[in-house]
């Protein structure tokens, strides 16, 4: 009788979990002992580590079991093994599971990977020790994008005689390089060398003129040596920081270095004052940079970015001038729903946002809340915050998704950007959040071409008016079926558009989005015909 109720909870529970069973193969054989695992899809659109993970039988047969309904991506962990159909998706398959659903037949057919080794020499012949390889994948349409793999980073890097070796590579085509060229980025030896610039298999740093390495199953390319172009200058910058009021040194205070490359904005440095308020950053090459302090929990003082450019000499003497920045203080309060989980902001976080006017630099901040909700952030400059909730370290994620519907003060209400007026600080600030609790079940048919040369679909969902913020992301599984969680209720967009590019290399015309209300808590089902017939016309 005591193990009644026990028997009774373990049944209910399975009526609320799903599972998920298939087989692990290379060619005929059976693969025993491979470690399969699921990631579930997170409200914010990545794979959570969920901690279900199985290993195969004997006969390659596995089952993860108790899953809650949701999106999972399932991978099989085989160091030197893939599976073909990774060219969609490159390191799983994506599962949809209901509650109560044993979804069968997620198999895995492997075939041994290939190897591309070699060695890295920077432009004198010596070894470079400890830098990262790089792939890149050559599509179809003669496009580069970087190759990904979960298990990457484990092998990328050279060891101490200058050699990488990357294994367990899908059959393809390859660029081998050193270095980042989407970001600028240089190559430097881990160990105090000198910065080079990214460089390509044969010992070229122009992409167009790299040779492309044809990987096939169980094969071995060697010797893709890299010897890295000349090594390039560097410079330092130096500054010291100041009260804009009193002429005294700013102490201990973070200075952020950015470097602008286009449109893009990324930091490259981070550096504290001295006693005397200067800051020294080293190893900078060419280029458009601003230097600003960086927001910090419990600093009160801001700096406008200053812009410098670094030609063919060290830069010195820059000067910021820091003014006590704006403090916004005030509660985070949840509404629309009575769930006392939902109600308990232990876990969350504020993220606060700002950025210059011309786009030269930003602040921005992470911040836990106070039991009681309550928040207190320093240091900001005359403006605009943005502000978005998220979870902090060891939070547990739900599926309902905590969402910023307004900022509140003295009886006005602002839905996006909050107006921090210069030298006036804001308190009793309201930040508005639901859960969004929404669910959007859906299937995608395809015509116009065989679905399974089609392959997995994204699905992408768009409020009206659009907000980018709110905009949300699925991958169908083998069915063709997808789900959307923790939704807020109105308007939306929907629309499916296929991953892989047609077989002939066509392109085709782009679909039509379609609307759909998504309802509260009620789940909202849809059907999208993907119509593949015809080609778009230049």
């Amino acid at each position: 009788m005591l193990t009644f109720p026990l028997l009774a909870l373990a049944q209910t529970d399975q009526t609320r979990t799903g599972s998920i069973a298939g087989r692990v193969m290379r060619g005929d054989k059976p693969l025993a002992g491979i470690l399969v695992f699921a990631n579930r899809l997170n409200q914010y659109g990545g794979w959570q580590p969920t901690g279900a993970t199985t290993k195969t039988d004997g006969d390659g047969r596995y089952q993860l079991a108790n899953l809650a309904a949701g999106n999972y991506l399932v991978s099989p962990c085989a160091l030197a093994d893939v599976f073909t159909e990774q060219r969609a998706l490159s390191y799983g398959k994506p599962v949809l599971v209901q509650a109560g659903e044993v979804v069968e037949n997620v198999d895995f057919a492997l075939v041994r990977g290939g190897v591309i080794t070699g060695t890295v020499t920077d432009d004198s012949g010596k070894p470079v020790v400890g830098v990262d390889v790089r792939l890149l994948k050559k599509t179809e349409r003669g496009a580069s994008l970087s190759y990904f793999s979960p298990l990457l980073y484990l092998m990328s890097r050279t060891d101490d005689r200058g050699v990488y070796r990357l294994f367990g590579l899908l059959p393809d085509k390859y660029l081998v390089r050193v270095g980042s060229e989407e970001d600028g980025t240089p190559v430097r030896n881990r160990f105090g060398g000198a910065y080079h610039p990214p460089t390509y298999y044969p010992d070229v740093t122009n992409e167009a003129e790299a040779k492309v390495v044809e990987v096939t199953s169980d094969s071995e390319q060697t010797d893709i040596d890299i010897k890295l172009a000349a090594a390039q200058s560097t410079y330092v910058v130096k500054g010291r920081i100041i009260d804009a009021a009193s002429g005294l040194p700013i102490v201990g205070a973070r200075v952020q270095l950015t470097k602008l490359s286009g449109a893009r904005f990324g930091t490259v440095g981070l550096e504290r004052t001295n006693l005397q308020g200067e800051f020294r950053l080293s190893g900078f090459g060419p280029g458009s940079y601003t230097v600003a302090l960086a927001m910090e929990d419990g600093f009160n003082y801001y700096t406008e970015p200053k812009k410098f450019e670094v030609v063919s000499s060290d830069v010195a003497g820059l000067e910021l001038k820091a003014a006590l920045g704006n403090t916004v203080s005030g509660r985070v309060v949840i509404e629309g729903t009575k769930d006392p989980t939902l109600l308990n902001v232990r876990g969350l976080t504020l993220g606060v946002f700002s950025e210059a006017s011309d786009r030269s630099g930003s602040q921005s901040a992470r911040l836990s809340l106070n039991p009681d909700g309550s928040f207190r952030v320093a240091g900001l400059r005359p403006g605009k915050a943005r502000f978005n909730m998220g979870f902090g370290a060891g939070a547990m994620f739900s599926q309902a998704r905590p969402i910023i519907l307004r900022t509140e003060k003295d009886g006005q209400s602002w839905p996006h950007d909050f107006p921090i007026a210069a030298n006036e600080n804001a308190f009793n600030v309201r930040i508005i959040v639901a859960y969004g609790v929404g669910v959007v079940r859906g299937q995608v048919k395809v015509s116009g071409e065989p679905a399974s040369e089609v392959g997995q679909v994204r699905v992408s969902l768009v409020p009206v008016p659009a907000n980018t913020r709110e905009t949300r992301m699925a991958i169908t599984d083998a069915g063709g079926r997808f789900l959307m969680e923790g939704l807020l209720p109105g308007d939306y967009q929907i629309v499916a558009v296929p991953i892989r590019p047609a077989a002939d290399g066509k392109r085709r015309k782009p679909p039509v989005p379609q609307p759909i209300v998504v309802a509260g808590e009620k789940e909202t089902q849809i059907t999208l015909t993907l119509d593949l017939t015809g080609e778009e016309k230049p």
